[in-house]
């Protein structure tokens, strides 16, 4: 057995010479081995919390970049917004402007307007005022015209006529008196039309004649006369009117 466990011992030794390794050898690999591996961990290590620190600081500015760039966007929307509500600002007191300005003149062109019509109107009153004037001062010529031919013509003054004629004429010539003298210097001024068209017809109705226009009333004159002085009062009062 005690051979046996030498033969053993003595043929590992030789065994392990020949492979020229030994424990002490083995552990002496194990132990750099180690330390190899602890420096290449040490050194992975160092490499990931290199990297981390990279990605965090590539983050941090990426956020960083990030607000920048956002603030920037607002700080220029915020300008853009805020030129835009000056612009319309001063188009609104541009507006208004204008606005106050053409009411102005509107105002002005109606007072000034206002005014001329005022003016003409009066103007056109006082020349109707002078023109009825004028009217007036006429129509009572006329009518005092009228009434002094009315004058003599009365019935009076015919009978001087005729008795002087009566002397005037030889004793064996009858005297025949025309029933109207001086009819043929009577002025009558344009007929007024009535109802019917025809004046005269109108006239010789009212006095209760015939409407021929040939006969010998004695009372055509003093009819035609009193037309007359109708149409004249019938102007007066549209004059005065």
């Amino acid at each position: 057995m005690a051979t046996s466990a030498s033969k053993r011992r003595g043929g590992k030794k030789a065994e392990s010479s020949h492979n020229g390794d030994s424990e002490e050898d083995l552990e002496i690999v194990s132990v750099l081995a180690s330390k190899k591996g602890r420096q290449k961990a040490e050194q992975a290590k160092k490499q990931l919390d290199e990297e981390c620190q990279n990605i965090q600081r590539q983050l941090l500015q990426a956020g960083r970049d990030f607000v920048t760039r956002h603030t920037n966007e607002v700080d220029q929307i915020t300008r853009r917004h805020t030129q835009r509500m000056e612009e319309l600002h001063e188009e609104r007191n541009d507006l208004l402007k204008k606005i106050s300005s053409e009411s102005d003149k509107l105002m002005n062109t109606y007072t000034l307007s206002t005014e001329t019509i005022t003016k003409n109107r009066d103007a056109e009153k006082s020349l109707l005022q002078e023109l009825v004037l004028i009217l007036k001062d006429s129509f009572s010529d006329i009518v005092r015209q009228m009434d002094q031919e009315a004058a003599k013509e009365s019935p009076s003054h015919t009978d001087n006529k005729t008795s002087t004629r009566k002397k005037n004429q030889p004793a064996d010539t009858p005297t025949k008196t025309p029933k109207y003298p001086n009819k043929s210097i009577t002025v009558n001024p344009p007929p007024v039309s009535n109802h019917d068209g025809n004046p005269t017809m109108n006239a010789r109705k009212r006095r209760g004649g015939a409407a021929t226009g040939t006969e010998n009333d004695g009372n055509d004159l003093e009819g035609e006369e009193q037309d007359v002085r109708e149409r004249q009062v019938q102007r007066r009062r549209k004059a005065d009117f």
